[in-house]
């Protein structure tokens, strides 16, 4: 069992965390961090979180080399086993799409047909939408990496409040497809068991109620990820869509759109307002996130060190991987 040999001392009470705010600001100065300073801080969050009553199950979701090493001594000398760690390289891309690029984004849905079958079977067609039910929350976790019994909860936060992209499937002329916003169940919704009984293999992925095929997510730090496609519609170019449609959401619109709206935001005197799309300006914007309001400088991802699918698909959209390593690193508690 865990226990509290070793953990670096925490102070009780709002002292605690005043003392934690502390070394926060004075990380966040001007001047280059110290590792050192920053491990002590890894050290003091990693304390108090073990603090809270009964932790059990911990995941640190992309730490710095030296950040993940002190978090590990910490979770080893307090008694915890089963530790798993993934190191992972950070890729980012802050230029809003070219105009080629835009163009297989805004491309019109029948365009993204992938050719026909068997001789008098339909051609597979495909759209953009975002994720909305809890159908498409359950299948999306039922395929992630990294499900628990604490993942749908995530996920479904993900989907009501964050950006998500996703290629929704439907036969050409085929009756029942859903309609631009998706099938109209609320997430959350009882739709199916929820942390039931074990999810199917991909295989039954297409009983799930959910007729998503290709999605990726956009957590709570800003970074995306949870991109996957399902076997029988990979080799379509859904998830670089997907990608695409992503970076467009959360960069602004593209090189071509951002000159047009610059040039009539000139003529009617204000300043630079296409100039702000590719700085990440605060703009408005709802959830969903399919219009206007992009929020971010950069888009950014983490990819597991050995993944040459992922590197290969985003260094093709356009990512850099940044040179320093970071983990994802978790617990399972007794």
């Amino acid at each position: 069992m865990p226990s509290s040999a070793g953990l670096v001392p925490v102070p009780s009470g709002s002292s605690a965390i005043n003392q934690l705010l502390q070394h926060r600001e004075q990380s966040l100065s001007p001047a280059e961090p110290d590792e050192a300073h920053q491990s002590r801080l890894f050290a003091w969050a990693a304390s108090a979180i073990l603090a809270l009553p009964d932790p059990r199950r911990l995941a640190f979701y992309c730490l710095p080399s030296h950040g993940a090493a002190a978090v590990l001594r910490v979770l080893r000398a307090a008694g915890y086993d089963n530790l798993w760690d993934e190191p992972c390289h950070r890729y980012a891309r802050a230029e809003p799409l070219y105009p080629e690029e835009l163009a297989v984004v805004m491309s019109d849905p029948s365009s993204a047909a992938c050719g026909s079958g068997a001789a008098g079977s339909p051609a597979e067609v495909y759209r953009l939408d975002s994720l909305r039910s809890e159908a498409d929350c359950e299948l999306v976790d039922s395929l992630w990496t990294y499900k628990s019994s604490y993942s749908l909860p995530l996920v479904r936060l993900l989907v009501q409040h964050r950006h998500t992209v996703c290629a929704r499937y439907n036969s050409r002329g085929q009756e029942g497809g859903s309609d631009r916003k998706g099938p109209a169940v609320p997430v959350g919704s009882d739709t199916g068991p929820v942390g039931g009984s074990e999810p199917g293999p991909e295989a039954s992925a297409s009983g799930s109620g959910s007729d998503a095929v290709a999605w990726i997510l956009h957590y709570g730090d800003g970074s995306i990820g949870l991109a996957h496609t399902l076997e029988a519609h990979r080799r379509r170019g859904l998830m670089r869509r997907c990608g695409l449609e992503m970076v467009r959401r959360l960069l602004g619109p593209g090189r071509g759109e951002a000159e047009e709206e610059q040039e009539g935001s000139t003529e009617r005197g204000a300043a630079g307002a296409g100039a702000g799309a590719g700085a990440g300006g605060a703009g408005a914007g709802g959830g969903g996130g399919e219009a206007g309001g992009w929020r971010q400088r950069e888009v950014f991802l983490f990819v597991v060190q050995g993944n040459g699918a992922s590197v290969a698909l985003f260094e093709g959209l356009g990512f850099r991987c940044c040179a320093a390593a970071w983990h994802w690193l978790g617990v399972e508690g007794e």
